[in-house]
Formats: structure tokens, C-alpha cells, sequence
């Protein structure tokens, strides 16, 4: 599964950089989905199998800020000699007084980084105005590290994953609501619509791929793999995807979901496979800030894959400073409280949960 991860992640990165050597991947948003999808699998898993006893959801919540916010910490950090966090900052301070709050509040933390996307500063007042849409839009520029905004959806669906993963029934509930989402949009969304910017940028529409791998998850859990039920339901959901947008990227998020437990049981032991699943956070949230940084700095020619090499370099250094001392805090941390050492599990949680494309 880790292999797949970092696939998914240089998708992205190759999106920004141009590909090499006519080397040619996934679309960015194809990736981005498939990771949603891994994402409710995996934390699906976890909250049924590891966080389980009192204080389970808080432990939860933290090990999710501590996994997600020191790397993305780092990335703004990396953006510092470069000038642009002061200038995002100075500019926050003269902007209407809640769009500069949510300016300084998202890109501290991510929470509402996604909101700067629909809207803009028009003669000192905070308006509408969707990303990709409309020619005047200026909000997105406010965003620091630009891919991070989609880790917005991330902690949306990480508040919400408590209440809804453990019971099948409330999954169902949630993924469903996806569905309808995806559906309605496909059926009656006037013909103009541009689906890239007015549609997939709202929370609705990730909630179908999260709800996705939560529905992998219950079909691929230990003990009943082969539970009719869960299947039957699956491949009815597939099939209405399919009748809505009949492509091949629907096909491949179908085959994610359906493929995600297998693929997990099969890789779950391999070291290398992991240190590939803990590269893909750090490529995916460093590689702007790392391309920023070699552009500013004039050293070298900037090539495609000068940034490929420097994202890479950047991400592994990241794991080994960074991901690797959190993640002795985290269990410490878990296992104080929810009072006892980590109940055991076959999951493995992945670092920073999915990576997201600009």
C-alpha cells in the first residue's frame, strides 16, 4: 500500500513540475481522490482497532494533529527566507477583519484553508468568489503552502470519523451522502458547470471517496471478508458511479476501494514498503515550498527534475527529524490517554493521512 501512496503522491508532485521524461501519471485530482479513499480505510481501521477505550477519541485527535501538523509546519517554515509568510501576514492585517483572521487562523493550522478558495478582498469587503471561476478571484493567494487546502477536508472528515466509522450503519450514512452529492451534480448540474472548481472544491464531494474506503474497510475487516451484504451493497454503489460518469478514473476509485484491504494484508510486514507510505505526506506537502525555495535562491537552474530530486531529499530528511521523533511522542501519548499500551492491531496508520493536489 506505501508503494501506492508515494505513486499517488509523485502524480501530484509531477502535476506542479512537469513530467520527465514524458513520463505520464494520473491526473492530480484522480490521485487526490484515491487518496481520500485510503484515508477512510485506514482510519476506519484505526478507530475500530487501535483507539478503542476511554479517552480513545482524544487520543485520536491528537495523534492526528501530531502526525499533520509538524510536517506542515516545516513546509511554511521552508517558505520563510523566501519572503512570502511575512508578506501573506503583512497582507492579512490590512484585509476585511475576517477574512484576515481566517487568513492568519488557517495557515497557522489548515482548518479553513479550503474556505480561501471561494472567497476574494473586493474594496475592503470579503465576497464570494470561487477559485478557477471567477477571473477577479484572490483569496487562493492568501494560501501559504497552496496543495495544504485540501488537507482542510482531512480534518473535517478526522472530526467527524469518531461518531460515524465504528457503527456500519452511520458509514453508510455518511458515504451515501457523497453519492447523492456526486449523483445529483452529474444528473442536473446545469451543462456549464465547471465540476473541477464549483463542485469538487466542497466538502460533499470528498465525503463520497472517504466513505468509500470506510466501506472498503468493513468489507475487507478481519473475520468478514466475505460478508455478502457489504459487497453486494459495494458493487451497487459502483455501478451507479459508473452510470454517472463513465470513465476510467471511476474505474480506478472503484478499484482502490475494492483492492485497499488486499493491498494492505500483502504489504503490511515490508519495511520498505512503509518507508515508501511515509514518504508520500512529506513529497506531497513540501514539494511547492521546496520549488519556491530553489527558484528564490538562484543557485542552480530550476529543471523538473532538480525538484523532484530537492522534494525528495527535503521529504526523507523530513521523516527521519521530524515523523520519526513525533511518532515516539504520539504513542506515548496515546497510551496515556486511553490508559493502557495501544490495544494491537494489523493497521498501521499512514503519516499525515492523504496527500492533496492544488
Amino acid at each position: 500500500m506505501g508503494l501506492f501512496r508515494l505513486f499517488l503522491a509523485v502524480a501530484v508532485l509531477f502535476s506542479h513540475t512537469g513530467n520527465l521524461g514524458g513520463i505520464k501519471l494520473i491526473d492530480a485530482g484522480a490521485a487526490v481522490y484515491c487518496f481520500f479513499i485510503l484515508s477512510g480505510f485506514y482510519i476506519a481501521m484505526g478507530l475500530n482497532e487501535r483507539y478503542v477505550g476511554p479517552g480513545a477519541n482524544r487520543a485520536f485527535y491528537a495523534g492526528r494533529f501530531l502526525r499533520l501538523w509538524p510536517t506542515y509546519a516545516a513546509s511554511i517554515l521552508i517558505l520563510v527566507p523566501t519572503g512570502i509568510v511575512a508578506s501573506v501576514f503583512e497582507q492579512a492585517l490590512k484585509l476585511p477583519t475576517v477574512m484576515g483572521a481566517l487568513t492568519l487562523f488557517s495557515n497557522t493550522f489548515i482548518i479553513g484553508l479550503d474556505l480561501l478558495a471561494h472567497v476574494s478582498n473586493v474594496d475592503g469587503r470579503m465576497v464570494f468568489s470561487e477559485f478557477g471561476v471567477d477571473k477577479q478571484h484572490n483569496g487562493a493567494s492568501l494560501i501559504l503552502n497552496v496543495p495544504a487546502w485540501t488537507l482542510a477536508f482531512e480534518c473535517l472528515f478526522y472530526a467527524a470519523a469518531p461518531y460515524v466509522v465504528r457503527n456500519f450503519k452511520r458509514s453508510l450514512a455518511f458515504m451515501l451522502v457523497g453519492l447523492v452529492y456526486w449523483l445529483s451534480l452529474r444528473f442536473f448540474a446545469p451543462a456549464d458547470i465547471s465540476l473541477r472548481y464549483r463542485v469538487d472544491m466542497y466538502y460533499p464531494y470528498a465525503m463520497l471517496f472517504f466513505g468509500l474506503g470506510i466501506l472498503s474497510y468493513w468489507m475487507h475487516r478481519v473475520g468478514d471478508i466475505r460478508n455478502p451484504r457489504h459487497w453486494t451493497l459495494f458493487l451497487v454503489i459502483a455501478g451507479s458511479l459508473w452510470v454517472a460518469s463513465p470513465q476510467p478514473y471511476t474505474l480506478l476509485y472503484v478499484a482502490t476501494a475494492a483492492l485497499a484491504g488486499i493491498l494492505f494484508e500483502a504489504t503490511k510486514n515490508s519495511r520498505l514498503d512503509k518507508f515508501f507510505g511515509d514518504l508520500s505526506f512529506p513529497v506531497y506537502i513540501f514539494q511547492i515550498p521546496v520549488g519556491t525555495l530553489v527558484r528564490w535562491s538562484g543557485m542552480v537552474e530550476p529543471t523538473p527534475l532538480l525538484y523532484v530530486a530537492a522534494t525528495f531529499v527535503a521529504a526523507t530528511a523530513a521523516i527521519y527529524l521530524i515523523e520519526l521523533p513525533i511518532e515516539i511522542m504520539r504513542k506515548r501519548l496515546t497510551q496515556r490517554m486511553i490508559g493502557c499500551s495501544e490495544k494491537p492491531t494489523t493497521a498501521s496508520l499512514p503519516k499525515g493521512g492523504p496527500t492533496l493536489p492544488a
